[in-house]
This record gives structure tokens, C-alpha cells and sequence, in this order.
């Protein structure tokens, strides 16, 4: 893509760096139960995200962490892009789409008016769990789609992730890290309370589950139809064939 994601870029290396001079203790906060990486989340963050207002054709990706969500995320902004270039140029302002870091907690607290100023169609992601995001998406049928990677992979992931990056707490054995990880005392909480929250949105009209394992194959198309299926099967099989 002609742009890239500057705000990304430059919000990771300030982040590493405040990392580096912080003590495990110092890394984690916690809100309302669950335990967030306090470089990228605070209490004031949190009380301006509940404001925000969806769109029915925005696009949310949501996603454990370690789950693939920038992987898979990289991959649906690439069919908005495309897709818009072709169906709807006068829409899209690509740099726009690219302006925000892609993580709907993320940022500072003026993000979200911002983001009410951008043309649609708007792709985010989001570790957050169901019940934690804005109303407006579920009120205003925002397409989610829910990624889900094998809980023996996040884990691995997670674990060596975790001791690479300097704001999430190191751990010295995996052992030690798996019983944080199921008591929740891990960035974003615990994968397992993650996945029973969501059984109870995964039957809503507006959310697609799609897995980590299978998004080469059948679901990258499944993926695409549900993105863009108000175009019609046939500028859709012109496009995914």
C-alpha cells in the first residue's frame, strides 16, 4: 500500500521504550476485572471509548492477543482498500483509513472524534472482550469478525512474545506464565473468560467467527462475502475468484 500506518509505528517505539524502565509490577492495570498493559490503557481512555459511534459498514477484527489479529487485520484492510478502489474510489482516503493506531483502546482520548470526521468504510481491531466494547457497535450492527487461533498457540505465542516486548511482564518459565494466563493475570485477561463471553454474542447477525487455522482457505472468502456482500454475488465472485 502507498501509506503505512505512521501513528502505529510511532506509538510502538514510545511504548518499548517506556517499558524498559518500568518493573513487572508497573506494567499491568486493572479496570473493571481485567487486567490491561498499562502502556497502552488507562481508566480516561476507557470512559471516551464508551461514546464512540459506530457505523453499520464499519469493519471490526476482534481478537485475543497473539490470536493473528495483525496478520488478519493487514489482510482486511487490503480487500477494503482494493475493494473500494474499484467499486468506490470517491469514498476512500486511504491515509485516513491508515491515520489511527488500529486498536480501537488505543490512543488518546480526542481518537475517537477524529475518527467520527473519517469517510467509511472504517477497519479497527480490537483485544477487548464483547461485553467491554462501545455499545454502538452491537446498537449500530458493526460488521465484527471474531477471530479465534487455537488456545495451545496463543499460548506459545504469547509466552515468547511476552519475554520480547518490553511493556508485558517477562516471565521466566512457561509454567509460570500459564497460571497467569488462566487466572487472567495477563494483558487483556484471560483467553479463557475471552472465549465464554463470547458465546454469548457469537449468534448475533453482525458477527462472523473465522479461525487463525483456517483464513488461507474457505473462510478468506466467507471473510470477503460478509465485508462486501451488499455489492452483489456477482462483482463479489469477480473480485474473491
Amino acid at each position: 500500500m502507498a501509506h503505512v500506518r505512521k501513528k502505529f509505528i510511532e506509538i510502538l517505539e514510545k511504548v518499548m521504550k517506556e517499558g524498559e524502565q518500568m518493573t513487572p509490577e508497573e506494567m499491568l492495570i486493572m479496570h473493571e476485572g481485567i487486567a490491561y498493559p498499562t502502556v497502552f490503557c488507562n481508566p480516561e481512555q476507557f470512559k471516551a471509548l464508551e461514546a464512540f459511534q459506530a457505523r453499520s459498514d464499519d469493519v471490526v477484527l476482534a481478537g485475543y492477543c497473539k490470536s493473528g489479529t495483525n496478520w488478519v487485520g493487514q489482510i482486511v484492510t487490503d480487500l477494503v482498500i482494493t475493494s473500494a478502489k474499484k467499486y468506490e474510489p470517491e469514498k476512500l482516503d486511504e491515509k485516513l483509513l491508515l491515520a489511527e493506531f488500529p486498536y480501537l483502546e488505543i490512543g488518546d482520548t480526542e481518537k475517537y472524534k477524529r475518527m467520527d470526521t473519517y469517510p467509511s468504510r472504517r477497519v479497527m481491531f480490537t483485544h477487548l472482550r464483547p461485553d467491554r466494547f462501545p455499545p454502538s457497535i452491537f446498537q449500530n450492527k458493526a460488521k465484527v469478525l471474531m477471530l479465534v487461533r487455537n488456545p495451545k498457540d496463543v499460548a506459545a505465542s504469547f509466552f515468547h512474545f511476552s519475554n520480547n516486548f518490553s511493556p508485558y511482564p517477562p516471565y521466566d518459565t512457561f509454567e509460570e506464565f500459564f497460571r497467569a494466563l488462566m487466572i487472567g493475570k495477563m494483558p487483556w485477561g484471560s483467553y479463557i473468560e475471552y472465549l465464554c463471553t463470547w458465546n454469548k454474542y457469537i449468534d448475533k447477525e453482525n458477527v462472523l467467527p473465522i479461525t487463525y487455522e483456517e483464513i488461507k482457505e474457505v473462510q478468506f472468502r466467507h471473510m470477503g462475502s460478509y465485508i462486501h456482500k451488499q455489492q452483489g454475488m456477482e462483482r463479489l465472485r469477480e473480485r474473491m475468484m
